[in-house]
C-alpha cells in the first residue's frame, strides 16, 4: 500500500491488492478500486492508471507463465496499450476496440478459471480446507492458492 504526503492511500501491489477489486478494475477499468477509502480525493500527484499497470505488470511477472495465461495476458496487454494510445494520444475511437478486448480477455480468463472469480473462490477453498473471502486475500494469495489447486488436479501451469 501506498501513502501519500498528505495521508491518502491507494493499493499498489498484488500484495496488498483484495482479489475482487483485481477482478473487478479488470472487468470494468475503473482504476479508482485502487483507493483504499473510496470517499478520499486521489493524490494530485498519482495516475491510477499508472499504478494499475505497475500492479498488472507485477501479476504478470508472477503469474504469466501457463500459455492459455499467457494468451489472456497478452490480450490484457493489448487492451492496455489501447486504451493508453485512446486516452495519451486523444484517439477517442481506440476506446471501443479496448473495450472490446478486454472483454475478449474476460472470457478467456473465465475459461481458465472455469466460470469466474465466485466459482473459483468455491474451488479454492474446498482445496484448501478454508474459506476464501475474495474481499479479503489477496490476488497473489488468491492465484497461488488457484495455480496450487490446479496442479495437485493433474493440471500443470507450465
Amino acid at each position: 500500500m501506498n501513502v501519500s504526503k498528505k495521508g491518502k492511500k491507494y493499493y499498489d501491489s498484488i500484495n496488498n491488492l483484495p482479489v475482487f477489486l483485481f477482478d473487478t478494475i479488470n472487468k470494468t477499468s475503473d482504476f479508482t478500486y485502487l483507493m483504499i477509502d473510496p470517499d478520499q480525493a486521489i493524490p494530485k500527484n498519482v495516475n491510477l492508471f499508472n499504478v494499475w499497470a505497475d500492479i498488472y505488470d507485477e501479476f504478470i511477472d508472477e503469474f504469466g507463465n501457463n500459455e492459455k495465461f499467457e494468451d489472456w495476458i497478452r490480450t490484457r496487454k493489448r487492451a492496455v496499450k489501447l486504451m493508453r494510445e485512446a486516452y495519451i494520444d486523444g484517439k477517442e475511437y481506440l476506446i471501443t476496440i479496448a473495450e472490446a478486448t478486454w472483454r475478449e480477455a474476460d472470457m478467456m480468463m473465465e475459461a481458465i478459471e472455469g466460470g469466474g472469480l465466485t466459482k473459483t473462490s468455491a474451488i479454492i477453498s474446498k482445496y484448501m480446507g478454508f474459506r476464501i473471502n475474495p474481499m479479503e486475500i489477496t490476488t497473489a494469495e488468491f492465484y497461488s492458492y488457484f495455480y496450487l489447486a490446479q496442479k495437485s488436479n493433474g493440471k500443470s501451469r507450465t
